[in-house]
């Protein structure tokens, strides 16, 4: 009956792997996009991971450069699902697993990357080759010859670093601890040990010699993504890294939590029906995928303070070469996937372990074909995050086809500066930002004109202060604390156009309301009551919830936030109005929202007045 195994084994794999293997490439952009002017192999370009803001520096593996059409990337994931299945199944049939469990393990764990991960090129670049490392590590033990050994394990390392790049020490170092595993199980022979630090040689120069990658030149205290939640940005002890924090931690530990869930269920399953195993092999490598699960839980789960030291975290300012701002998180994540996968192919004759493994796929690829869009797609890797990742693009790609960029070479410089560290600015603050560059680096705010009413939700006593030009005197809500509810209303005289609001907090610095949303134009009414009852509906013209700082531009014209305590909202464009309400929005527990003086960027033209 073995020729119904084969069969049953084939049906099952081209059922859960083909539509998982066609539906991965619609998330190619939705997951990292690349932009480069040529595919020359070492030149570098940039790659953009839209989960939580990562710019990387990279450069174009060789492999990359031969592939013809306009949609080369897709041959390229073929390219890299054809090394990775090759190299899973010589590692494997290395530590002696069957044939048909070897491809059929191959094929299935590279679906599942495809369908964690999308299309990351980060991810995949690092995972696709290192099953073929970790074989050719395992092979060069089996000559005789130790230089022969040394010169296979140095070359295998050598094309490592072609596609792993800075996290090539990394990648090559989790090798030969896996190799380890294999070959202390069989009771090889120490001299693997010498092999193993010829492998990681080639890993070590590139990090030395390898030119610094390209980074925009940002000012000091400049940002691009939020606050990661701890009170400064911890260094690097080796090497060098980006001048300002570009990737969004918070997020990334957000949407890991969720995934971490799936993971943990097939890493378990691998590792407590392991145990019933005769085979040495299996039961001591189970204990990697375990490893691997612990490191990222540590990083993902522990509060920020103590996820700042756990083992993920203190590697990436340990090794040098850039690593430090490529989070290593869905590295760990994509590894222990693979080794739970190697433990199920070791394990060949535990079918409870591949019926969990066939499962997870079987669901994944009946949400995708019948649901679309169904629970599975919320346990994606970045999925819980942000679903509209790629809008920016998108809003980008629909201005050129209406015709609201002129020129194709302008639609090309706006795309060039939105695949940037900035990309997180102009999702957060909208595409006007490329058309309206001299309105946010305006400065010339002045104090209200032709106004008739100002109001507060508070503290009414100390309204005269927004107005005395003493940056000494402040209006607060005066609750201690900032509760989401506070309000300033003003009402001019006649009909306003301005373009943005500074409200200065003076010597309070730390008083900078958590979020702002200001209305006017149509949500106007005769009194501050009706205002507020119309702001329920209307459009704001400005609404950020979490305040993150002014935009203010780099000499190249990339966009960037400013430090929060200036407090200037800039509209999309101009508004004419007949008042102006700002909520401040958020809750802080320990700072009041204070206002030394309020300003407004009027239009060029004067303000209209009293004859």
């Amino acid at each position: 009956m073995a020729w119904l195994r084969h069969i049953s084994w084939f049906t099952a794999l081209a059922f859960v792997s083909l539509p998982l293997f066609f539906g991965a490439f619609d998330l190619a952009h939705h997951n990292a996009a690349a932009v480069t002017d040529s595919r020359m192999p070492g030149s570098w370009f940039m790659l953009l991971n839209f989960d939580f803001n990562t710019f990387h520096p990279w450069k174009q593996d060789p492999a990359a450069a031969i592939l013809p059409g306009e949609h080369w990337w897709r041959l390229y994931v073929v390219l890299l699902g054809a090394v990775f299945s090759l190299g899973f199944a010589a590692s494997q049939r290395l530590s002696g697993s069957e044939s048909l469990v070897c491809w059929s393990g191959a094929v299935l764990c590279w679906m599942v990357l495809l369908w964690l991960f999308g299309c990351d090129q980060v991810v995949l670049a690092f995972i696709s080759v290192f099953p073929a490392l970790e074989a050719a590590v395992l092979w060069s033990t089996r000559p005789k010859s130790i230089l022969g050994s040394c010169a296979a394990a140095f070359t295998a390392g050598l094309l490592y670093c072609l596609f792993a790049q800075q996290l090539a020490p990394l990648g090559i170092f989790v090798c030969c601890v896996g190799s380890l595993f294999v070959l202390e199980a069989k009771s090889r022979d120490s001299v693997i040990q010498r092999i193993f630090w010829i492998a990681l040689l080639p890993a070590a120069a590139y990090s030395v010699a390898a030119p610094a990658p390209i980074f925009p030149d940002y000012p000091l205290q400049a940002r691009v993504v939020p606050d990661d939640g701890l009170s400064g940005m911890l260094r690097p002890l080796l090497g060098a890294d980006s001048s300002i924090p570009i990737s969004n931690w918070i997020a990334e530990r957000y949407a890991v939590c969720g995934l971490t869930a799936v993971i943990a269920a097939l890493m378990l399953s691998t590792f407590f029906l392991a145990n019933g195993t005769p085979a040495k092999l299996v039961r001591k490598f189970k204990y990697l995928p375990i490893v691997l699960l612990l490191f990222v839980l540590g990083d993902a789960w522990t509060p920020t303070w103590l996820a700042s030291i756990m083992p993920v975290q203190t590697f990436s300012r340990l090794v040098p070469g850039g690593v430090f701002y490529i989070p290593l998180v869905s590295i760990g994540l994509a590894l222990g996937v693979y080794y739970a996968f190697r433990v199920c192919a070791m394990n060949s004759k535990s079918w409870p372990v591949w019926t969990i493994a066939l499962s997870m796929m079987i669901v994944g690829a009946a949400s995708s074909l019948v649901l679309k869009e169904g629970p599975i797609e919320a346990l994606r890797f970045g999925q819980i995050y942000n679903a509209d990742r790629g809008e920016v693009f998108e809003q980008l790609l629909m201005r050129a086809k209406t015709g609201e960029q002129q020129a194709a070479r302008q639609y090309e410089e706006d795309f060039q500066k939105v695949i940037s560290p900035s990309y997180a600015v102009y999702r957060l603050r909208g595409l006007s930002l490329l058309d309206n560059v001299e309105r946010y680096q305006r400065r010339d705010y002045r104090a209200l004109d032709n106004v008739e009413v100002i109001s507060a939700s508070s503290n009414l006593e100390k309204i005269s202060s927004l107005t005395d030009g003493q940056e000494s005197t402040r209006w607060f809500a005066g609750g201690g604390h900032q509760s989401g509810n506070e309000w300033l209303y003003v009402k001019f005289k006649t009909p306003t156009e301005i373009e943005g609001v500074e409200m200065s907090t003076g010597q309070y610095v730390t008083d900078y309301p958590r979020g702002i949303a200001v209305y006017g134009g149509s949500a106007c009414g005769s009194s501050v009551e009706e205002t507020l009852e119309r702001s329920s509906t209307a459009v704001a013209l400005f609404n950020e919830d979490d305040w993150q700082g002014p935009v203010l531009f780099t000499k190249s014209g990339l966009p960037y936030f400013g430090t929060q305590n200036y407090v200037r909202p800039v509209f999309g464009s101009s508004v004419k109005t007949n008042c102006l309400l700002i909520k401040q929005t958020r809750q802080d527990d320990h700072y009041d929202w204070s206002v030394a003086e309020m300003r407004l960027l009027y239009s060029y033209a004067e303000p209209e007045s009293e004859g």
